[in-house]
This record gives structure tokens, sequence and C-alpha cells, in this order.
């Protein structure tokens, strides 16, 4: 296994002057720092899309060469693009994926089973068997412009999956821009009922009405259920609170200690 700074140091002077480079998050600060240049696409606020733009350029520009240099995370959340990729071909492209297990743009978390954990197919297959249990999906307001979200949305309304809870976390924020600056959603709540599911909006920050909507009395049989959570990111801190800069920002001590504080006072 090789490691990506000297994967990025090896391909360097590799590249030629008429190549176009498309890098994604951590890969993209890296080889900017080894390699400034004109025909660097940076795509560092582009979830899961390098691959997408990346095949957009090779075919505006079919006689350049078009390298990606793309992270594991990142292509998780495209992996339909990669079949896109092979049906078009494109003669001078080349995709380079860095596997780290971590998502480092928002601190090194985990990268979770994406593409392994199917969350409709747990909640049809409790069906089936007549299992007891309910399935619950937790997901942003921004997670939703990925077109697999609503095939989802479409199969579990199909199969009448009302042990299945879809919670959106609806803060108008995502990585870098507010949801409208870039592709707004709002509101939420009448386009997935459109798809036969049973639609609530609660105050994301208010428990009764949390513990209430997810009661199981609360399901209407035969549909599944979506709760549309209001929320503001960073509520109860003044320099975090409807920020996007702290989309996955990270607090140094002095920002720890005054966070702390302020949600110290705030408490009941």
């Amino acid at each position: 296994m090789i490691q990506r700074d000297l994967a990025l140091t090896t391909l360097r002077p590799h590249v030629e002057p008429r190549d176009l480079v498309v890098a994604v998050y951590q890969s993209c600060f890296d080889w900017l720092a080894l390699c400034p240049r004109d025909l660097n696409y940076v795509s560092t606020g582009a979830m899961g899309q390098a691959s997408s733009h990346a095949l957009g350029l090779a075919l505006g520009s079919p006689d350049r060469r078009v390298i990606v240099l793309d992270g594991d995370g990142s292509l998780l959340m495209n992996l339909g693009s990669l079949v896109t990729i092979a049906n078009v071909r494109p003669k001078h492209f080349l995709h380079l994926v860095f596997e780290n297990g971590v998502y480092e743009v928002n601190g090194g978390h985990p990268i979770p089973g994406t593409g392994t954990v199917d969350f409709v197919g747990m909640a049809k297959a409790a069906k089936l068997s007549n299992a007891s249990w309910r399935t619950f999906v937790i997901t942003g307001d921004g997670e939703m412009q990925e077109g697999s979200n609503w095939e989802a949305i479409m199969s579990a309304a199909q199969f009448k999956l009302d042990n299945l809870t879809l919670i959106i976390d609806h803060n108008r924020l995502q990585q870098g821009a507010r949801l409208a600056d870039t592709n707004n959603l709002a509101p939420l709540a009448p386009k997935v009922a459109a798809f036969g599911w049973d639609v609530q909006e609660i105050d994301g920050h208010n428990m009764e009405q949390i513990c209430e909507v997810l009661d199981a009395s609360q399901i209407v049989t035969g549909k599944p259920k979506c709760i549309v959570a209001h929320t503001n990111k960073g509520q109860g801190i003044s320099f975090m609170s409807d920020n996007v800069a702290w989309h996955h920002k990270v607090p140094n001590a002095e920002q720890y200690k005054i966070a702390m504080d302020e949600l110290e006072k705030a408490a009941p």
C-alpha cells in the first residue's frame, strides 16, 4: 500500500502542462501545496462529486487528460458515477482513489458501511418476517440532494414500510454553503409526502416534540414516516449558531471553553 503523500509526489513529474487535475478535500489541499498550477480544478465543496465533475471536463475537453484525486469517503457518496464513466469510456481519464477509511474533512471520523447497509432492505426484511423492530434513519437536508435518497423514498412507499422512520435534520446548511445558495429543496415536507409518506414537522430542539413524534402510536398503517426536524446548527453557542463555517470545524481549547460556558449558563 502506498501513502497519499508519496503517491502525489510520484504523480507530480508525470502531470503534463495540459492535464486537468480534479482534486477533492484533503487530496486537494495536499496537491495544491505540492503542485500549484492554473489547471488544478478545486472540488473541496462538492460532496462526492469529484468523479462527476471530472467526467464533465473529460467530455468537454476530449483531447486533454483528466486526473481525479478522490477519497474513499467521497467516492462512496457517488458510486453511481462509476457506472456512467464506464459507459461513456472517456479516453484520457485517470481516477485515483485514496483509501484511508475516514472522512478527513470532518476530523477523521470513520467511514460507515456505505454501500453495504441497506436501510430500506432492513425495514422490508422486518416486514417479511413479521418482526416487531423499527428502522430509524437520520440524515441532513444537504444529503437529501443525493438522488439515491429519493430512490429509497420511492421504494419504501411502494413496499408500505410503516416500520421505517426517516428523520431529516433541516438546518439549512451543508458543506461550504447554505442550501438556499446551492440546490434548495425546501420545503421538504410536501416533497416527501408526495411520494406517499406520512410527514410531520417539529422543532428539532424540543425534546417533548421529538419523543411524541417517535412514539409507536404515531405510526400510520402502510406509510413510512418522515420527520422534518427544524434545527439550527450550533444551537446555543453564539459564534457557531447558524454559521456555515462551523459545518465541520473543530474548536480550539479557548473556543471549547467559551462554548461550554454558554451551554452551561443556558441549561435549566
